[in-house]
C-alpha cells in the first residue's frame, strides 16, 4: 500500500493524470499472471477479453484518448510500477486468506505497516499548521471511506472470488467516480467517459458469463 502511493504520486509528477490512471489500471493483468503462476488460476480467453476491454474503458474514463497526453518513460515506468503494486494487494490477501487470517486482521496489518512506513515521509510541521477541526473531519472520512471501508470490503470479497476475477472488479472505481462527479458535482459526462463506462461494465459482465451446455451449468466460454 505504502510503495502503491509512492509509486501513483511519483508517476504524476512525470506525466499527466490520464496516463497514470490508465496505467494503474494495468494492476488487474499483473494479478491475472502472478495468480495462474501461484495460485494455478486459470488464463482463459474469456478473461483475456474482459481484461482488454476493462482497461480500454479504464483509459476512455481517465481521458487517456480525450487530448494531448504528456508521456515520458518516467512516467510509464512509474505508472506500471503503480499497476503492478496496486495489484500485488489482491495477491498478498489472497495469500493470507489460504492461510487462514480474516478480513480484518489482513486489513489491519496492511494499514499499520503502511502507516508506520509512512512517517519518515511526513512534514509534522505542514500538517500542524494547517490542521482544524473541519480539515481533520476531512481526513477521518477519507480514511473510513477511501480507505478502510474499501480494503475491508475487498478482502471480504476475494473470500469467494479468484484474485484475478476480484482485481478485474475492482476497476468499476472509475465508473462509480464517474457517476459520482457527475451527481454530485454536476461534471459533464464526454462520449469517452460514457464509451469507457459501456466498456468496463461490459468487461465485467464478460468476465462473469457462465455458459450452460451439454446439461452442465456453470461451463466456462
Amino acid at each position: 500500500m505504502l510503495f502503491f502511493n509512492y509509486c501513483y504520486y511519483t508517476s504524476l509528477v512525470h506525466t499527466t493524470v490520464a496516463v497514470t490512471v490508465s496505467l494503474l489500471y494495468t494492476g488487474p493483468g499483473f494479478v491475472v499472471l502472478i495468480s495462474a503462476f501461484l495460485f494455478k488460476e486459470r488464463i482463459t480467453l474469456r478473461k483475456l477479453a474482459a481484461l482488454v476491454i476493462i482497461f480500454i474503458g479504464c483509459a476512455c474514463s481517465a481521458g487517456l484518448f480525450s487530448g494531448a497526453q504528456t508521456v515520458t518513460a518516467a512516467g510509464i515506468f512509474w505508472g506500471l510500477m503503480a499497476g503492478l503494486t496496486y495489484g500485488l494487494y489482491t495477491i498478498f490477501g489472497r495469500l493470507a486468506l489460504n492461510r487462514g487470517y480474516e478480513t480484518p486482521t489482513i486489513t489491519f496489518y496492511a494499514i499499520f505497516v503502511s502507516a508506520v512506513g509512512a512517517i519518515p515521509f511526513v512534514d509534522m510541521g505542514t500538517i500542524g499548521a494547517h490542521m482544524s477541526l473541519p480539515s481533520f473531519g476531512l481526513c477521518a472520512a477519507v480514511a473510513l471511506f477511501s480507505c478502510l471501508l474499501p480494503y475491508v470490503l475487498f478482502t471480504t470479497g476475494m473470500k469467494k472470488l479468484e484474485a484475478g476475477e476480484a482485481a478485474m472488479l475492482a476497476t468499476s472505481e472509475p465508473v462509480m467516480a464517474a457517476v459520482a462527479s457527475a451527481v454530485l458535482l454536476s461534471e459533464p459526462l464526454s462520449g469517452f467517459v460514457v464509451l469507457g463506462i459501456v466498456l468496463i461494465i461490459g468487461g465485467i459482465v464478460l468476465m462473469n458469463i457462465r455458459l450452460k451446455g451439454n446439461g452442465t451449468a456453470g461451463k466456462e466460454c
